[in-house]
């Protein structure tokens, strides 16, 4: 049986024996009118803070309902690189219904603390951050820091919570006001496949650590990891290579905290998975140069990676197929 994974603009695959069992993740989208119900119950208020990963359609209603009512919405895009967040503006621009948009630099430019906003984010940058945010008010307590910003007080910020869980697509499958979804036990695999999705969430190795440190939770004991990102801008943002480098190096993370920067905070999650579990790449990075900063095997081509794990595993072992690493939450595969 054929299996299908993105690769850059296209798709690759592996042929699999037929006692292989494998599980995709699948949501259903809420229908339109679902999701304008969710929307519309919303506060008004001045400000949005909108932590950003694409597509740009995944926010379209919420910034619609907020076009009149909302002074500004301030962009961040830490997923993509602190970089980047002029291109996501630009993407987010092309919607034709929102309020005003900025990077979140410059809400350091507002002459008082403001009093009430809005913060949506999609599920899986929260989940990221499980480990130095423990609210919604952490959480843009260190979005403020990564920007620089240091003259307002976040806790005092009366904050509405807009998570949302979307597709590459922009198909919307969930939108929560609080995080109630606890307790929940994730099933186990002896192997997990994962793609950070479709070009450009493929294009460096900063974006396919995510989708490693995101499907690592559904690894059981002696499990393996197999990453498939074409990676044809390379490593990432340089500070990040400097990090995942020192930290490797290093051994054993110390404690993350509010302080950490976003490239700290990937390389330490993703060394953590990497000392967890065995690891593989199917990537188009340099083999010497992933062997040299990153101490992991890589494979040219995905059959010859799906190969490994039937050796490591057998023919019958149990398999995650991620294909979209960096939206998927995977508690929608919780038992209880």
């Amino acid at each position: 049986m054929e299996y299908w994974i993105p690769w850059g603009s296209t798709e690759v695959f592996f042929e699999a024996p037929p006692e292989l069992s494998v599980t995709t993740p699948k949501l259903t989208p809420l229908s339109n009118e679902e999701v304008l119900s969710r929307v519309s119950a919303m506060p008004d208020t001045p400000y949005l803070f909108i932590d950003y990963l694409p597509p740009p359609t995944a926010y379209k209603a919420l910034l619609e309902r907020l076009a009149e009512s909302c002074k500004i919405a301030y962009v961040s895009s830490w997923r993509l690189g602190l970089e980047r967040v002029g291109e996501s503006i630009a993407e987010l621009e092309r919607l034709e219904k929102k309020p005003p948009l900025a990077p979140l630099r410059e809400l350091a430019q507002e002459t008082q603390n403001p009093e009430s906003a809005i913060l949506t984010y999609p599920v899986t940058s929260r989940l990221l951050l499980n480990r130095i945010a423990t609210s919604q008010n952490e959480y843009l307590a260190w979005l403020f820091k990564i920007h620089g910003i240091n003259c307002f007080d976040p806790i005092r910020i009366n904050l509405f919570p807009v998570e949302i869980s979307f597709s590459l697509d922009g198909l919307v499958q969930g939108i929560w006001t609080q995080n109630n979804r606890t307790g929940q036990k994730l099933p186990v695999f002896d192997s997990v496949i994962v793609s950070p999705g479709k070009t450009p969430l493929d294009s460096t190795f900063y974006l396919a650590a995510q989708s490693i440190i995101l499907s690592s939770p559904a690894c059981g004991e002696g499990a393996t990891i197999l990453s498939v990102s074409e990676c044809k801008e390379g490593l990432g943002p340089p500070e990040f290579v400097r990090q995942l480098y020192e930290t490797l190096k290093a051994g054993p993370e110390g404690e993350l905290n509010l302080d950490a920067n976003p490239y700290r905070l990937v390389a330490a999650e993703l060394a953590s998975a990497l000392r967890s579990y065995r690891t593989y790449l199917v990537t188009a990075l340099p083999r010497s140069l992933a062997r040299l900063l990153l101490g992991l095997k890589t494979f040219e081509t995905l059959q010859e990676g799906f190969t490994q794990l039937l050796r490591l595993h057998g023919r019958g072992h149990r398999m995650l197929l991620v294909r979209e690493g960096l939206h998927t939450d995977l508690r929608m595969l919780a038992t209880g």
